[in-house]
């Protein structure tokens, strides 16, 4: 991949991925007026960079969700749209997996051979879609994994919160706050495989270890699905407050 190919990404990932994540992907903290002019002017000689390192006119970019049924995610998908609809060098590419890992392989896999710029993914699980991102990433197509992870390092950047302080800072909240005097917990996770929901339980874990007397009695996986399977498929609120008065 050409040099200015590579920038260009660079800097329109970083526009797509504020616009979509609401956070700073990879970029420090500016703190004063003359770090902020700085940055104009670097931003400016990649431009130039740009312009005199690649003539291509258009860099495609493939967006490949693991579903779009959580409506957050829905709406990652419109604000990369609306991003991208700033800068025409760039076509947008989505795909929806439908929590399928079998029918995510195949959209990544699609976008390796149509020979995209960019890959940007969220991952249904870990596991199953190492290899094809691997293969990507090893193809020269830079990928960027958003949320979710991989096994392993075959990938080019990774945005996402910090998922195991976020299951500790719950976890302790429950043995500090909400039981201090002990009790029994139900445990409702996402899906089995994900690379979250398995941060988020090990630091739930980790947080309630601050009371021994709290006790985790049943664990459910709940796929992300406003429904789950618990003795029937029902609405996911009203099963959980059916579990809450179970367990007090």
């Amino acid at each position: 991949m050409k040099k200015g190919i590579k920038k260009v990404l660079g800097m329109g990932m970083a526009v797509l991925c504020l616009g979509a994540f609401l956070s700073a992907c990879g970029s420090k903290a500016v703190s004063t007026e003359a770090a902020k002019q700085e940055d104009k002017s670097e931003a400016a000689q990649e431009n130039k960079e740009v312009e005199q390192g690649s003539d291509k006119k258009q860099f495609v970019i493939g967006m490949s969700q693991c579903n779009l049924g959580e409506p957050w995610r829905v709406a990652m998908n419109d604000q990369i749209k609306m991003e991208a609809e700033k800068h025409p060098e760039f076509k947008v590419i989505y795909s929806d997996a439908a929590q399928d890992n079998s029918k995510q392989i195949a959209d990544i896999q699609n976008f390796i051979q149509q020979k995209v710029d960019l890959i940007i993914t969220s991952p249904n699980e870990a596991t199953p879609l190492t290899n094809v991102v691997k293969e990507a990433y090893e193809a020269g197509i830079p990928v960027i994994l958003l949320d979710r992870k991989i096994d392993g390092d075959t990938y080019t950047q990774f945005i996402g919160a910090d998922n195991v302080d976020m299951g500790k800072v719950a976890g302790e909240y429950v043995a500090n706050t909400l039981l201090k005097d002990g009790g029994k917990v139900c445990e409702i996770k996402g899906l089995e495989g994900t690379s979250g929901g398995i941060d988020r339980d090990n630091g739930f874990r980790e947080g309630i270890k601050s009371n021994p007397k709290v006790e985790i009695v049943s664990v459910n996986n709940a796929d992300w699905l406003r429904e789950i399977h618990y003795g029937g498929r029902r609405n996911a609120s009203k099963q959980i407050r059916k579990l809450i008065c179970l367990l007090l």
